[in-house]
């Protein structure tokens, strides 16, 4: 049997996110395929490192407190790796995640020396960057345009995406889609929801999952919420924790929802919750390949999502399978929201269309699709 190469997540702020569960499903096909997996970070949080653990992934934190300051350190984490393990593995596979690590990278790449191959993962659309405001968005994205030619390949988790960014940097990006449907997902979701903030409520519930943050847009779902709640008797709760709490706290005041909005924090397990749920929103105002909303329809629950770029409207079959608005747009939400409620269900045809739209997010298809990329970067 040939040696195969050790392949090195790289994400330094380890947290609560979809790219941490997405490496999570990917580490674990991997070392089901007999690779050695390797997650290097720098300020990591707890939440998912006890099931990282529990699938022999080693686990590197670097003594540094930014991307940037972290890169002599990787260099001679690399160095020292390639000393130690040249003969047991096929070189390494540098697996960077997010637009400024994969440049910081990037830069820094001519001190790894030989024997190591990098692939760029990107899990957000481009768009990111004409969201925020300053000079250090706009350099990102000149920068990525300018750099990312020299990396070994370019991975994106959905089709929309790679087409954007191939359009952007003037080279190939391949698809690699999420490892999102998994035994855990199920298992998870079949738990008893014994938390009083849920099984105290007797209206319908609409439910929204992320961090509190300007991406995820939940300012424009409260506003949405205000009118679904003059026509609907529900409760809207957001999972998730983030640094915009304060903002939409002061909101759910101004809008005199605080009896009919909670802000529950990170739960461990929001599948739980999402099952039980009568209507999924998602509210971005950018994504990659947003999990939450292919969980939630594995789960059959309602889905209306912003037609943001990237993802819904891939995941969602142009809107055959869920309702898609426009983004920051309240009123349309709040639309789609009260058809989805007043529907609450889904139909048999429409269960059997989302079964057969969801196989593209398996853990064997995501896995199968990134050893061919893999493979055509000469690692196999």
């Amino acid at each position: 049997m040939s040696a195969k190469p050790k392949i090195v997540f790289f994400h330094p702020y380890f947290s609560d996110g979809g790219v941490e569960r997405t490496n999570i499903g990917l580490a674990r096909g991997l070392i089901g395929r007999g690779y050695e997996v390797t997650f290097v970070t720098i300020r990591p949080t707890e939440h998912y490192l006890a099931e990282v653990q529990s699938l022999g992934v080693e686990w590197v934190v670097l003594p540094a407190n930014s991307t940037l300051t972290a890169q002599p350190h990787f260099v001679r984490w690399i160095l020292k790796e390639k000393s130690l393990n040249a003969p047991k593995h096929a070189g390494l596979v540098v697996i960077s995640c997010q637009y400024y690590v994969n440049l910081a990278c990037l830069m820094f790449r001519v001190f790894w020396g030989g024997g190591v191959r990098h692939m760029l993962s990107e899990r957000n659309h481009p768009d990111e960057f004409l969201n925020r405001k300053g000079f250090k968005a706009r350099a990102i994205r000149w920068l990525v345009r300018m750099l990312y030619s020299f990396a070994d390949t370019v991975i994106a988790n959905s089709r929309e995406l790679a087409d954007d960014l191939t359009v952007l940097t003037g080279r190939k990006v391949d698809v690699v889609y999420n490892p999102t449907l998994n035994e855990r997902l199920y298992r998870l979701a079949d738990e008893e929801v014994t938390e009083n903030w849920f099984c105290s409520i007797t209206s319908k519930t609409v439910l929204a999952v992320g961090r509190l943050s300007e991406q995820k847009d939940f300012v424009t779902l409260i506003r949405a919420f205000s009118i679904v709640r003059k026509v609907h008797d529900a409760k809207l709760l957001i999972l998730g924790e983030g640094s915009e709490r304060g903002v939409l706290e002061a909101l759910i005041v101004r809008e005199e929802l605080e009896k009919d909005v909670a802000l529950p924090g990170f739960v461990e397990n929001p599948y739980k919750f999402m099952k039980n749920a009568d209507v999924f929103v998602l509210s971005s105002v950018y994504e990659g390949l947003p999990n939450v909303l292919i969980e939630a329809l594995a789960l059959k629950v309602p889905v209306v999502s912003t037609a943001c770029r990237s993802g819904p409207t891939e995941i969602l079959q142009g809107g055959s399978l869920g309702a898609l608005v426009p983004v920051e747009d309240p009123v349309a939400l709040a639309e789609a929201i009260s058809s989805a409620l007043q529907e609450c269900k889904l139909d048999s045809i429409t269960h059997d269309r989302i079964e057969k739209g969801l196989r593209r997010f398996t853990p064997e298809n995501a896995v199968a699709d990134l050893l061919a990329t893999l493979e055509e970067m000469g690692t196999e």
